[in-house]
């Protein structure tokens, strides 16, 4: 089973993760922090792309179109189909749309929280935009519990081995 948790920075997707990897027996695997051109950003890509059986707490291919405010429609359109790709593979996405109080993470800098501050409008209607063309289970951190992910995401691994 792979899993990604997507999301705007607070929203619940590292502590759901770590929920998620104890009950069902996975591995996390982090995107890191923002990469810094387009060779990290497609090397990431390509390499989310062999791990099978893990939890993913975002993946570049999603996260790069809504928090890389000055991208290109070439690299748009690429991180798109390396979405697409992750998608026929199976995939099952979990968006995080709840918005707490930010915790600095080793990756954070000064600059990126002030980015996620100065553009949270924008990477918000970004993930909007996003998650129109993708199958997802909507995950608010205040107001559902943890387990009813859990619940779904095995009535997912359910339908999936009876096919």
């Amino acid at each position: 089973m792979r899993i990604i948790l997507e999301g705007l920075d607070a929203s619940g997707k590292s502590t759901l993760g770590a929920f998620l990897s104890k009950e069902l027996d996975l591995p996390i695997r982090y995107a890191g922090g923002p990469p810094g051109n387009r060779d990290i950003v497609v090397e990431r890509c390509i390499e989310q792309h062999q791990y099978d059986d893990c939890i993913f707490d975002r993946v570049t291919s999603i996260s790069e179109r809504a928090y890389r405010i000055d991208i290109s429609d070439d690299l748009y359109d690429e991180l798109s189909t390396f979405t697409e790709m992750l998608i026929s593979r199976g995939c099952l996405v979990v968006w995080c749309t709840g918005c707490g109080n930010h915790e600095l993470k080793g990756h954070d800098t000064e600059e990126h929280v002030r980015h996620i501050t100065e553009n949270a409008d924008i990477i918000a209607k970004r993930y909007i935009k996003i998650f129109r063309d993708i199958p997802y289970f909507s995950f608010n951190f205040k107001f559902q519990k943890m387990e009813e992910v859990l619940e779904w995401l095995k009535q997912q691994r359910n339908m999936r081995s009876t096919k």
